[in-house]
């Protein structure tokens, strides 16, 4: 794949060889296409002698998503690990990191009130 090489350098490349453009040639004539045309074309010189094609290379999507798979999974081992290697109850820490790995939160609804055969029963 090709891409133009942009960088703060060739940014000011262009803006100096654009500021050395006269634009006499420019304003020569009174026809708006042939105006345009000649803008166009000491443009597109300077811009594509500034702003470089460079060619580069790709990573196949399958093997980026496995090394980015691979990635991830160590910076969970390494994060969990310091996590429960800090506490002294190594109990909670691994609980709470096998419920977050399976997206299990715990229930916190209260119940405030029991409906038995007609009759309510409340907490309070």
């Amino acid at each position: 794949m090709l891409i133009r090489k942009i960088n703060e350098h060739t940014i000011n490349d262009f803006l100096i060889k654009f500021s050395y453009e006269t634009r006499d040639t420019l304003f020569s004539t009174d026809e708006v296409n042939k105006m345009l045309s000649s803008f166009l074309d000491s443009y597109l010189k300077i811009f594509y002698s500034s702003f470089p094609l460079k060619r580069v290379h790709i990573v196949k999507k399958k093997k980026y998503c496995k090394i980015i798979s691979v990635v991830i999974k160590e910076a969970k081992k390494l994060n969990y690990g310091d996590k429960i290697l800090k506490t002294l109850n190594k109990n909670k820490p691994i609980w709470d990191t096998v419920n977050s790995e399976t997206n299990k939160t715990r229930n916190t609804e209260k119940i405030n009130t029991l409906n038995i055969d007609g009759n309510s029963i409340s907490n309070h």
